[in-house]
């Protein structure tokens, strides 16, 4: 109840908190056979599984800097070198955007009790230097959310064994037991050829 009552008070978990968090769930998701990733209500990711590390090519250090730094879930989508924003084109690349555009709207319509915290203003105003996202921020102030769209949707990633071939997932997220205060984003393959890749 303690947990919940920390969630209704909108307080962030502390590097503590999240190293608690790390060390509860990491044999649960490294059990997944696909990527898994933990993310605190902050949207700030706290624990990424091998399936994901492997797939987006992180190096250990890199994985022990997202640790330590805790980047907000918008600054890795809308980052011009993560891998969709660098390599979609065309069609692929206008479906990107509109997850973009619902991503952004999630975000908003979640935290909009809490959008004069310090910690969402601070990643507003970081991300509003971000052309892609400060474009999508402006188009999504008159959409209301779909109710049914926070717990589920898809992802485009690209293949880092062959960049011209895509990784297809349906994801679905659920809050940890544990401490509510996170939640637990698993992706599933969504074709043939995703599944394909994770059997090798």
């Amino acid at each position: 109840e303690k947990k919940y009552v920390l969630l209704t008070g909108n307080y962030v978990p502390n590097d503590e908190e999240s190293e608690i968090i790390r060390a509860k769930i990491k044999d649960a998701i490294e059990a997944w056979p696909y990527p898994a990733v933990v993310y605190d209500f902050c949207w700030r990711a706290i624990l990424l599984n091998s399936k994901n590390i492997s797939m987006l090519q992180i190096s250990d250090n890199d994985r022990q800097i997202i640790y330590k730094t805790k980047p907000c879930a918008l600054e890795i989508v809308f980052d011009p070198s993560f891998w969709p924003n660098k390599y979609l084109k065309g069609n692929e690349l206008e479906k990107w955007h509109k997850n973009l555009f619902r991503f952004v709207l999630h975000f908003k319509n979640l935290h909009r009790s809490i959008n004069r915290d310090p910690w969402y203003q601070s990643v507003i105003m970081r991300m509003m230097k971000n052309k892609l996202f400060s474009s999508i921020w402006i188009k999504t102030e008159d959409h209301k959310l779909h109710p049914l769209t926070t717990r589920f949707g898809e992802k485009i990633l690209i293949n880092p064994k062959d960049t011209s071939k895509r990784l297809n997932f349906n994801i679905f997220v659920v809050p940890l037991a544990e401490d509510p205060r996170f939640e637990l984003e698993y992706f599933s393959p969504a074709d043939k050829e995703t599944l394909e890749y994770f059997k090798v």
